[in-house]
């Protein structure tokens, strides 16, 4: 069997990282899709820190902003990928614009794909990454969930049960088998190590462009910042909306560091030493649940629901006066909180092995 991962931004070279390994172990042949990554100035490092083989193809992320249109060019490239490459299976992860791109080029090559991270769910269909994730799931031969939660979401909306998978959380496996390479060079670099700090991640798109809610969380971090130094992850769409956006000036807070996008070992010595989070991502929302780190988050809702359910996640919105609260509990508070879904220590590249070789015969068709 020849499974192809569909590798479409930073977050989803992690997750591929322990699925690679538990098919290579299981003899299942696996290559990757790269789409706009590899390329990339830290893309290449971040392979060689995960020790994951170059890519068989790669590809880049049009240059246009329409969504329907970058669907379309990501599809007709990623056909051509298929067709040189001819999987047997496509594993696509998460909620990521190539994931629905490839699912399109499943259904026309005819090949099955099984969807890792499924039943994810915060049900804001104004949320392009939720209208992704519900097409995904939707076209999957197989969904793969990291816990029982999202597995019932599916459920709940009629999946048949047996093509429903615990299979384990993969950014969490691969933490923790990349924690012990943790670099801390950036903190020795800004007199951080060993010192209270917070982490900063703001880069969606509600943020950067609805109004008033930038400025609100500026307004936050121009507060906090005189308490505590932060470290701001700034990354390209960041860069991009605060371009347009010259009335807020991230340079002006004298005790906020600016960093840029990380290889993943310089990004876990970070995260891992933080006081508290302030973020809009995704997957950070996981990490800082199995590091039992406070996580204040700047949406409206979160798909990840078990981070609400086990962890220190607190949704804020763009509430300034909020923030500045949830950041002065996790810096009162000694006691490490650290609960987690027992199924996130499941060995997810040996279960997702499983699954597709003990339904090799389904999936050939």
């Amino acid at each position: 069997m020849k499974a192809v991962s569909i590798i479409g931004g930073r977050p989803n070279i992690i997750k591929a990282e322990p699925v690679y390994r538990g098919l290579i172990r299981a003899g299942i042949q696996h290559e990757i899709i790269d789409i706009g990554v590899f390329q990339k100035s830290y893309g290449q490092k971040i392979y060689t820190e995960l020790d994951l083989p170059k890519p068989a193809t790669i590809l880049q992320i049009p240059s246009t902003e329409d969504y329907l249109e970058t669907i379309k060019l990501l599809a007709l490239e990623i056909n051509k990928a298929v067709d040189f490459i001819k999987p047997d299976v496509l594993l696509i992860y998460g909620d990521i614009n190539p994931g629905v791109a490839a699912s399109l080029s499943s259904l026309v090559k005819h090949i099955p794909f099984v969807h890792v991270e499924a039943g994810l769910r915060n049900y804001e269909l104004n949320d392009t990454e939720e209208i992704n994730r519900l097409i995904i799931d939707r076209f999957s031969r197989f969904s793969l969930c990291t816990s029982n939660a999202t597995k019932n979401n599916l459920i709940k909306e009629n999946f048949d049960q047996n093509d429903v998978f615990v299979v384990g959380n993969t950014i969490i496996d691969a933490l923790k088998r990349h924690l012990k390479f943790a670099n801390t060079n950036i903190l020795k670099e800004f007199g951080l190590l060993n010192k209270k700090y917070g982490l900063l991640t703001i880069h969606r798109e509600e943020n950067l462009t609805s109004p008033g809610r930038l400025d609100n969380i500026f307004k936050s971090l121009e507060e906090i910042q005189k308490e505590v130094p932060l470290v701001f992850i700034k990354y390209k769409s960041t860069t991009k909306a605060l371009t347009r956006n010259n009335q807020i000036d991230f340079t002006s807070l004298k005790n906020l560091k600016i960093i840029h996008t990380l290889s993943y070992h310089d990004y876990i010595g970070v995260l891992q030493n933080a006081s508290f989070i302030i973020t809009d991502s995704s997957g950070i929302q996981d990490e800082a649940t199995f590091l039992g780190i406070p996580c204040i988050t700047c949406r409206e809702t979160t798909h990840r629901i078990d981070t609400l359910q086990y962890g220190n996640n607190h949704i804020v919105s763009d509430n300034w006066e909020k923030i500045i609260l949830e950041v002065k509990k996790a810096l009162s508070s000694e006691k490490i909180n650290i609960s987690y879904p027992a199924e996130w220590d499941i060995d997810v590249g040996s279960s997702i092995a499983s699954v597709l070789i003990d339904h090799k015969e389904i999936l050939h068709g």
